[in-house]
């Protein structure tokens, strides 16, 4: 080796080897650079106020988390600090990138970029938000009760703890769950409602794991589709091929509800990759009825052309009555079902319970022998409605099924945002029960809140899956 590529060498060295001696401080500064350059690069280049102090917020709150993991262990777990450096890098590039490129992503630079930096925002969520209960609990309490304990070996232990949830995480992200796997059987039989709970109170109902009946012209098979987010985690070929499968096993669907939230800011500039997803839905013409989400109206006429163009029918504050073919053949007459849907709404204000009350009334049940169903984007509505409604259920999506906890009792992060909200904000706006995952019922009212197709908001789900199932309804 010659002397220029041995000072090289030997520089490099110097480099890595200064950065893992000061680790702690580089990777300090790092973050702060990172948050500080994108807030500032928003607020004063790009003019866009709303989006410089969501990456301040953002940001922040990611360094807070990292910085505080790292420091109270004293070391950065996994990986030298150069590596750590690196996926901080990728997750503040890909911040960065959004802003500019706003069309779906090549594979490379999702493995490169974009998931790296995601996976790694996770890792620092989940080490931050344990760290501090294990280290009292392994600092403090164990060493009352137990001589000599292994600090090294249970560090070890929680820090690969943190790093498989973290890599479960971007799994059930990116992939995901088969389809038709998880069966949902749901009673809406006259006979049971009327005996359930009249209370004016939004409660948690469990949905059957088995058939509630035999008799197939009482069954109405669905499959909802609700919140894909066209973008990171949610590639056109996947959406795609969601679509073929319900085109495929169309036999056992009798409808197919969609209850909004197609794109994300991935696609704000992507004018084709929505319809060309939903393109094998054109075979299901008449069975295929849409609502729209709160980011829709982002890019409401894409949305629209996208259901125009494979014969979706889009209900904004208006009905649709279908024919299900199924049933028609069971029955040996025509069998409808009647179906309203409504546009966006924030729940808890008075306006939301005239607009939901009101549509209500304008599209009263056709007929007891009719079911009536009811799709909107916001789960919350539920505690709006008419406690006289018709409608035998609504559907609705929103909440990614809580996006992180897990679905034992429904234990869910927006469960413990909401009564943080409730304890320090106004009880009038945060008066509502969020049904983020599941059957859910108030009076003779049910509402299915559909776990999501796919995500937005947090990069990743922690503990909470995406929702491919098939629903059935027993009338």
């Amino acid at each position: 080796m010659d002397e220029t590529n041995l000072l090289s060498t030997s520089s490099s060295s110097s480099i890595l080897g200064w950065i893992a001696e000061h680790g702690s401080w580089v990777f300090g500064i790092q973050s702060v650079l990172g948050t500080a350059a994108l807030f500032l690069y928003s607020r004063y280049l790009m003019k866009q106020k709303r989006f410089s102090f969501f990456y301040l917020i953002f940001g922040g709150i990611h360094s807070l988390m990292a910085n505080g993991y790292y420091n109270l262990f004293g070391d950065f777990p996994f990986f030298s600090v150069p590596i750590h450096m690196y996926f901080n890098s990728a997750l503040f590039l890909h911040l960065f990138v959004l802003t500019h490129w706003k069309k779906l992503k090549p594979w490379w630079y999702l493995a490169s970029v974009a998931f790296p930096g995601y996976w790694y925002l996770a890792l620092a969520f989940i080490g931050s938000m344990s760290v501090i209960p294990y280290s009292i609990a392994t600092r403090w309490v164990l060493p009352l009760f137990v001589n000599n304990v292994n600090l090294p070996l249970l560090d070890a232990g929680f820090n690969g703890l943190v790093l498989a949830i973290s890599l479960h995480a971007l799994y059930i992200s990116v992939v995901g769950p088969k389809f038709g796997k998880e069966l949902v059987h749901i009673d809406l039989r006259k006979e049971t409602i009327d005996k359930s709970s009249q209370e004016d109170t939004v409660i948690e109902i469990d949905h059957h794991d088995k058939p509630l009946h035999t008799d197939e012209s009482r069954v109405l098979r669905i499959f909802q589709i609700t919140d894909p987010h066209l973008g990171t985690c949610m590639s056109k070929e996947k959406l795609k091929s969601l679509c073929q499968n319900i085109v495929d096993n169309r036999d056992n669907i009798d409808l197919v509800l969609i209850t909004g939230d197609m794109e994300t800011m991935d696609t704000h500039d992507d004018d084709h990759s929505l319809s060309e997803a939903l393109s094998p839905l054109k075979q299901l013409k008449g069975r295929t009825i849409a609502c729209l989400g709160n980011h829709d109206y982002e890019v409401l006429e894409r949305v629209r052309e996208a259901y125009r163009q494979n014969d979706i029918i889009l209900l904004e504050d208006d009905q649709a009555i279908v024919e299900v073919e199924r049933l028609s053949k069971i029955k040996g007459e025509k069998s409808l079902v009647q179906v309203v849907g409504s546009q966006f709404s924030f729940a808890g204000h008075d306006s939301s319970t005239r607009h939901i009350q009101e549509l209500s009334k304008k599209f009263p049940k056709l007929s007891q022998d009719i079911p009536k169903l009811f799709l909107i984007h916001n789960p919350s509505i539920l505690s709006s409605m008419s406690m006289k409604d018709d409608t035998d259920i609504v559907f609705a999506g929103h909440l990614h099924g809580g996006h992180i906890g897990t679905r034992f009792r429904r234990l869910t992060f927006v469960k413990v945002l909401f009564k943080a909200l409730r304890l320090f904000g106004s009880k009038k706006i945060f008066k509502v029960h969020p049904p983020d995952q599941g059957l859910y019922g108030r009076g003779s009212l049910r509402l299915y809140a559909h776990r999501g197709t796919g995500h937005y908001g947090f990069p990743l789900r922690i503990g909470v899956s995406s929702e491919y199932s098939l629903l059935n309804l027993y009338f």
